[in-house]
């Protein structure tokens, strides 16, 4: 007879969860037509940001932060515009376009994610959410949420 494990029950439906989800994120984003980086880049510049700000939020060198912000100039998706306090400086802004994608994204995601949660009824994913909240060091990873 099987007993109820506890913790490693948990343990091992929460690898599943975060399984399930990250499957649907990679479809999402694909489907997408934007990388990962592309997607955290729009995000971190929505509010404008220097290349440095984006670099760091990011954790990536701001050669590679170039090299992602000249591909999202040349798709239409973001734009850099004089810093009015320092002509010298360089603010990144997603564009309406950008924008859009973004939130294309983040509501297939959204989507996505409650499809797979159709199982639970509208309380237990509540308290479900509320429960994964509590976890130390519970944080949703970039593209899903901006940076903290």
């Amino acid at each position: 007879m099987n007993e109820p494990r506890g913790s490693l029950d948990a343990g091992a439906a929460l690898i599943r969860l975060t399984a399930a989800v990250g499957e649907r994120v990679l479809e999402t984003r694909s489907e997408s037509g934007t990388t990962a980086l592309q997607l955290q880049v729009i995000r971190v510049a929505e509010e404008g940001a220097t290349m440095t700000t984006i670099a760091r939020a990011l954790g990536s060198s701001k050669s590679t932060v170039t090299s992602v912000v000249d591909q999202l100039e040349a798709a239409g998706l973001a734009v850099r515009v004089s810093d009015p306090d320092d002509r010298r400086r360089q603010i990144v802004r997603s564009t309406t376009a950008g924008s859009a994608q973004l939130r294309a994204f983040d509501a297939a995601i959204e989507g996505r994610i409650d499809d797979l949660l159709t199982i639970l009824d509208p309380d237990r994913a509540r308290r479900l959410a509320e429960m994964m909240a509590k976890l130390p060091g519970a944080t949703v990873p970039l593209p899903l949420a901006g940076p903290r």
